[in-house]
């Protein structure tokens, strides 16, 4: 009986085009997936392709590899948060992305003057809205955020 691996490379390319989206180098499990179709003969072909999925599979759930919108990382759930700023970057689109002393990252949402730049070592306030939504404060200004990371 003749396996198709159609499904299992349309899946692989799926998981991969997130992470090449975002700019990040191909991680070396996702790699093992493309090396995986030079292989000729079937069941050597096949063998890989298990033993790839297994180690995305293990590096999924290690959370050391991510894809797309996942939740690979624990939300803030609480009405607010206090911290102190450890990073800050901007994205293709010009908006903050904002990293604190815990690790989460935060994406501002909306177009906002600020009256001074958030900048690494400044506190920073995030609570929680009554939709859901989160609102940051630092250094005069208020913004809104959504986490992704």
């Amino acid at each position: 009986m003749k396996t198709s691996l159609a499904p299992v490379t349309l899946a692989a390319a799926m998981l991969v085009l997130p992470v090449a989206a975002a700019g990040q180098d191909t991680p070396a499990v996702v790699t093992a997936v493309y090396q995986c179709r030079t292989l000729t003969d079937d069941a050597a072909r096949l063998a890989c392709f298990d033993k790839a999925a297994a180690d995305l599979e293990q590096a999924q759930n290690a959370r050391t590899l991510s894809f797309g919108d996942e939740d690979a990382f624990p939300r803030f759930e609480g009405a607010e948060l206090k911290s102190k700023i450890e990073a800050v970057s901007a994205n293709q689109a010009g908006r903050y992305v904002i990293t604190l002393a815990d690790g989460t990252r935060w994406l501002q949402t909306e177009w906002t003057k600020f009256i001074f730049d958030p900048k690494a070592g400044d506190s920073i306030v995030i609570r929680k809205g009554l939709t859901g939504n989160y609102r940051a404060s630092s250094r005069g200004t208020a913004f809104q955020v959504r986490q992704i990371g």
